[in-house]
């Protein structure tokens, strides 16, 4: 099963979700408005 690692990041253009794997790849990002999406697309 893959595990999957969340950080939210306060930027000037607001909160940007990161996702990761337990290797930290890069598996997803998106800004909060869209995190919905993001959930679903994973």
């Amino acid at each position: 099963m893959l595990r999957l690692l969340e950080e939210k990041i306060a930027t000037p253009l607001g909160p940007l979700w990161v996702v990761c794997d337990e290797q930290f790849r890069l598996r997803a990002i998106e800004w909060e408005q869209y995190r919905d999406r993001m959930e679903q697309l994973l």
